[in-house]
C-alpha cells in the first residue's frame, strides 16, 4: 500500500482512505447504522470517511443488492404530496388534536425556499441549515408563533469528530414548551400496527435528529430538554394514503448513540493506527489491485452479522469472508448463540464427532449439546 501519513486533519485523513471512490455523504440512517453495528470499525471508518461502500463492493466482485425500490421511492414521494397538500392540510389534523392551534400554523418549506442543486449541494445545504438554525431558535424564543412548521431542515452536526450536514424530511413544531420532530414515511400501518424492523430503523433516524436539535441548543446557550424525545411518525393507513399518526418514544435510541458518540475511537486515533490505509485504485492494477482492496478493508476489521444484509452494501463480500474463516455467524445468530466461545464451526465440528476434546468447562457444555444433537439428527436419519 502507498504510505500515507495520518497528520493532524482527520478529515483529511477520511479524505485520502476514501482514495478514488466516490463520496457519499453520512445521513441519520447511515449513522444510526453505525450504532446498531457498532462491532463493526469497518462501517463506521468507511461511513464517516464518505466511501461509497456500494462502489466498494463492486471493486471487490461482490456487488450488493441493496437500497429502495423505485416503487417504495414513487410510492413515497406519493405520500409525501399528499400529506403537503393544500397547505398541509392532512398533517395539520393530525396534529390538531395534540395540541397544535390551526389559527397559528406557520408553513416554512425550505426545500422550495433552497432548491437543491448537485453542484452547489454543499452550499445549498449550508444555507438550509442557517435557516433552520434560525427558524428554531426563534420558535425556542417565542419570536414566531408556536405553530411554525419547518419543512425540509437541514443540520449541522459533529459526529465521531467529524461534521455532518442532515438533510432531513422531517418537520418540527412546538407542542407543551417542546420541540417536537415529525418524520414522514410511506410504510403502511395495518390494524394499528408498524413493521418492528421499519419502526426500529425510524426510531434510530429521529433520535439523530433529535440529538443534532439538542446539541444545536446548548450551542446556543439553550437547555437541550427543549426538545421532546417523543417524536410522531405520519404513515399511510393500511394500504391507502390516509395519513394516520404514531407517537414513539426514541429516548432509548438517544441514550445509546451519546453513549456510543462518548465511547467511539477518535478518528485522530484511527488515522495514527491505519495511516497507510486507502482505497485508492491507483495503489494496484488487475490482481494487486483487488488484493490491495481486500486488504485496505482487512485494516479497518469488518465485522460480519446477519442483519448486516438489510443494513450495509459490503454485507454480501463480508459474509463470504466469514463463511472462508468458519465463523459461526456467517451460518446465522442462533447458532453463534449456541456455540458461545466456540468462534470457529470448525472447531465445533471436531467437537461434535470428539476428533477434539473440549478445552475448558464451556466448551464442555457446547460439546454436549452438539453431540446429542448429532444423536437426534441420527434418529431421525433412521425413521421411515
Amino acid at each position: 500500500m502507498t504510505q500515507t501519513s495520518g497528520g493532524s486533519d482527520p478529515q483529511a485523513w477520511l479524505e485520502r482512505l476514501r482514495g478514488d471512490l466516490p463520496s457519499v455523504r453520512p445521513h441519520a440512517r447511515s449513522i444510526g447504522m453505525m450504532v446498531t453495528t457498532g462491532s463493526c470499525r469497518a462501517r463506521q471508518v468507511l461511513d464517516l470517511a464518505g466511501v461509497d461502500k456500494e462502489r466498494l463492493a463492486e471493486r471487490l466482485g461482490v456487488p450488493g443488492q441493496y437500497g429502495q425500490s423505485p416503487f417504495a421511492i414513487d410510492r413515497g414521494n406519493r405520500f409525501e404530496r399528499a400529506v403537503k397538500r393544500d397547505s398541509y392540510a392532512a398533517l395539520v389534523a393530525l396534529l390538531q388534536p395534540r395540541g397544535l392551534e390551526p389559527d397559528r400554523v406557520v408553513v416554512r418549506d425550505l426545500k422550495t425556499e433552497f432548491p437543491m442543486n448537485p453542484k452547489r449541494a454543499d452550499d445549498v445545504l449550508r444555507k438550509r441549515a442557517n435557516a433552520t438554525r434560525d427558524l428554531v431558535l426563534a420558535i425556542t424564543e417565542g419570536t414566531v408563533p408556536n405553530g411554525t412548521i419547518v419543512d425540509g431542515g437541514a443540520l449541522t452536526w459533529t459526529f465521531g469528530g467529524v461534521g455532518v450536514r442532515l438533510e432531513t424530511d422531517a418537520l418540527a413544531w412546538w407542542l407543551g414548551g417542546q420541540l417536537r420532530v415529525v418524520e414522514m414515511k410511506s410504510y403502511p400501518i395495518e390494524w394499528g400496527q408498524i413493521d418492528r424492523e421499519k419502526v426500529s430503523s425510524l426510531a434510530w433516524q429521529t433520535a439523530v435528529y433529535v440529538a443534532a436539535l439538542q446539541d444545536m441548543l446548548v450551542e446556543a446557550g439553550r437547555d437541550p430538554g427543549l426538545v421532546a424525545t417523543e417524536i410522531f411518525l405520519v404513515c399511510p393507513k393500511n394500504t391507502g394514503f390516509t395519513p394516520t399518526l404514531v407517537p414513539h418514544n426514541v429516548a432509548p435510541q438517544l441514550r445509546l448513540l451519546r453513549r456510543f458518540q462518548h465511547r467511539q475511537a477518535d478518528v485522530a486515533g484511527w488515522a495514527v493506527e491505519l495511516g497507510d490505509v486507502t482505497f485508492d485504485a491507483a495503489d494496484g492494477t488487475g490482481g494487486s489491485a483487488h488484493a490491495a482492496l481486500t486488504q485496505a478493508l482487512a485494516a479497518l476489521a469488518p465485522s460480519y452479522q446477519p442483519n448486516c444484509l438489510s443494513n450495509c452494501e459490503l454485507a454480501g463480500y463480508c459474509r463470504g469472508c466469514a463463511q472462508a474463516a468458519g465463523e459461526p455467524t456467517a451460518i446465522g445468530v442462533d447458532v453463534a448463540h449456541m456455540l458461545g466461545s466456540v468462534a470457529d464451526v470448525h472447531r465445533a465440528e471436531a467437537l461434535s464427532t470428539g476428533t477434539a476434546q473440549p478445552s475448558g468447562p464451556d466448551e464442555q457444555l457446547v460439546a454436549a449439546e452438539l453431540r446429542r444433537l448429532v444423536e437426534i439428527e441420527a434418529l431421525l436419519g433412521m425413521a421411515p
